[in-house]
């Protein structure tokens, strides 16, 4: 269950339910057809209360090792020991290096395609979903070596 918590996929599915949520809202686009008349807003908010639930579960089991629900560090980051600090640092670093030339780019992005009015919202959840894409790319390949 800790890999699980630990892992992106409730920020990832968070962030991915929040960008369509607000396309579909704002820009009239019908991303998801299959789940029409059934708000979005409900998947959110059982996704939210499925990772709440899951951590209390977790810390009730784990004492020692429990996770903060209201803290601004995110669940991802391994602190344990040197070893996990060191790791977490680097995979940090390559999400720096990352934003170097992502943000550019999206910068550019958003003037060249100025017409269309989604332009900065899109490149915002690209930008977001990149940088869990980079960080859990990093640990990944780190704990295989």
């Amino acid at each position: 269950m800790e890999k699980l918590l630990r892992a992106p996929v409730f920020q990832v599915l968070l962030l991915s339910l929040v960008g369509i949520i607000v396309v579909e809202r704002n820009y009239s686009l019908k991303i998801l057809e299959s789940l029409e008349g059934f708000p979005l807003k409900y998947i959110f908010i059982g996704i939210v209360i499925l990772w709440i639930i899951l951590t209390y579960i977790y810390n009730y089991k784990n004492q020692e090792e429990k996770f903060n629900l209201f803290t601004l560090l995110p669940t991802e980051f391994r602190e344990d020991d040197e070893g996990m600090k060191w790791i977490t640092l680097r995979a940090c670093k390559k999400v720096y290096i990352y934003y170097s030339f992502a943000i550019p780019l999206g910068i550019g992005l958003i003037l060249y395609f100025s017409d269309w009015n989604i332009t900065p919202f899109i490149v915002l959840i690209v930008l977001g979903l990149g940088q869990y894409l980079v960080y859990w790319m990093e640990i990944k390949k780190i704990y295989e070596d």
